[in-house]
């Protein structure tokens, strides 16, 4: 048979629904699981102050918003693509030849607990270990990039050949991206300026209390 401008391949969409829940998945284990491992707990072992505590609640925020809408379009974006499937399968009389492919939520909320006003009684901040900790959300955010892009790839291959819902849903999860990109830019932007304030506030009251632990 020649090439199609159109068609429908059910095993094609199933295996790219597949494809877009497993990125999904690892995109959910950078926001998640590798911001925890990798910045907020590093954190907590480097700054500990009211100021800490005060960020970190609103970055648990911002952060736990991220989550859902991504998550959220995800979720749409397979629906999409199962509903998409079946109307097709309907209209060229296959419908037993797709079978929809089931989307679960696995939404965990951020938890920023380690963060606390002080450790053994000391406040202030480790300037070195604090700055490495905001150095790994470039990585995080390359991780979630590579899953988006795997996302994108799988919905480009989901058998809707020639006609306008790939296009549609790779800009749904290109809108993810660009929400992701400018809320690590600020996560790393605000970080740093409130590192700096951390040390020029505990930095001056160190000089009479031994009891910051400021590392320059």
């Amino acid at each position: 048979m020649g090439s199609m401008s159109s068609g429908f391949n059910p095993g094609k969409v199933q295996t790219s629904i597949k494809a877009v829940i497993q990125a999904n998945s690892e995109l959910m284990d950078c926001l998640k699981n590798k911001m925890a491992e990798k910045f907020i707990s590093p954190m907590g072992e480097a700054w500990a102050c009211k100021e800490a505590v005060d960020f970190f609640a609103s970055l648990k925020e911002t952060l736990d918003n991220l989550i859902i809408k991504s998550d959220r379009v995800f979720q749409s974006v397979v629906d999409t693509m199962n509903q998409n499937a079946e109307n097709w399968a309907r209209g060229t009389e296959s419908e037993s030849s797709f079978s929809r492919i089931p989307y679960h939520n696995t939404i965990l909320k951020t938890d920023v607990s380690m963060i606390k006003e002080n450790i053994n009684e000391e406040r202030g901040i480790n300037e070195s270990a604090a700055n490495s900790a905001v150095d790994t959300l470039a990585g995080i955010k390359d991780a979630c990039d590579k899953a988006l892009v795997s996302a994108e790839r799988a919905v480009s291959e989901c058998g809707f050949i020639g006609e306008s819902q790939a296009e549609n849903l790779r800009a749904s999860l290109q809108d993810i991206k660009q929400n992701i990109s400018d809320s690590f830019g600020e996560y790393t932007n605000t970080t740093k300026t409130r590192i700096k304030e951390t040390i020029t506030k505990y930095g001056d009251i160190g000089k009479t209390n031994a009891k910051t632990f400021i590392s320059k």
